[in-house]
């Protein structure tokens, strides 16, 4: 989706976010740096802001260093750190509670441990594994953690509830995906576990387009799925991806009302 000048022209405004409604279109795909670009496009929170809170919640896992890209299209992330990898579950529990403490999240900390659970029973699950045996591979890195608790910051700032986001149903994308257990079908097992509950499509484009923390972040968020938009938008953010589909960069837009 692209923006439309039309609704930019209505975005600078005073807003009572508490009573604003959300619409995620995820029609080309979810991934956790992509909901959490759209949500910094709003233009609700200074950038320079952002950078430094997701940067310090990064810091529970190591150094960091975050770019926010905005460009006409979008806004995108490049996460700079040390790398992690086979990251144990419980490990990764822990950095969580320490990064949304460091930047001092109460219900959006609630929201960050659920969605890091929701990736974690899906893993336990597909590998028939156990909370404390299990490990995290492409999900157990501080990209991770930046995203989930970047989400966990704007559920708090903009006082979401259960029933303000509504969203799409999600394209996962189609064909083969080179995981760390070795090339499986798309959705990912992980995430099309997340996904069993959910309404999704194949496509429209080859390859992964909805990644397992995408997947539970939509999870946690949405009180429904509509692919209709419930409501006259007047503000609207873009996410980008960093993976390009047939030549299209993955994108995911955030619609908001009031």
């Amino acid at each position: 989706m692209q923006k439309s000048n039309t609704l930019l022209k209505l975005i600078y405004k005073t807003v009572d976010f508490a009573s604003s409604m959300y619409y995620i279109d995820s029609r080309m795909g979810a991934a956790g740096d992509m909901l959490l670009g759209a949500f910094i496009d709003l233009d609700i929170v200074d950038t320079g802001e952002v950078k430094a809170i997701l940067e310090n919640a990064g810091s529970a896992m190591g150094p960091t260093n975050i770019i926010i890209n905005r460009i006409e299209e979008g806004t995108g992330l490049e996460i700079s750190h040390d790398r992690f990898s086979h990251v144990p579950g419980r490990e990764m529990q822990g950095y969580m509670e320490k990064g949304a403490e460091a930047i001092g999240l109460a219900a959006g900390k609630k929201l960050a441990m659920d969605i890091l659970d929701t990736i974690l029973m899906a893993e336990v699950k597909v590998h028939r594994s156990t909370m404390d045996d299990i490990h995290l591979h492409e999900t157990g890195s501080p990209d991770t953690l930046v995203d989930i608790l970047g989400i966990g910051f704007f559920y708090e700032r903009l006082r979401l509830d259960s029933q303000m986001v509504h969203g799409s149903r999600i394209s996962v994308g189609r064909g083969k995906v080179k995981i760390e257990h070795g090339i499986v079908d798309v959705p990912a097992p992980a995430t099309a576990e997340i996904l069993s509950t959910m309404e999704f499509e194949y496509g429209p484009h080859d390859g992964e387009m909805t990644t397992p923390t995408g997947a539970a972040i939509l999870k946690n968020l949405l009180a429904g799925q509509t692919d209709e938009i419930p409501f006259e938008p007047t503000r609207i953010g873009c996410g980008l991806g960093t993976k390009s589909f047939d030549g299209n960069l993955g994108m995911l837009s955030i619609l908001q009302s009031g």
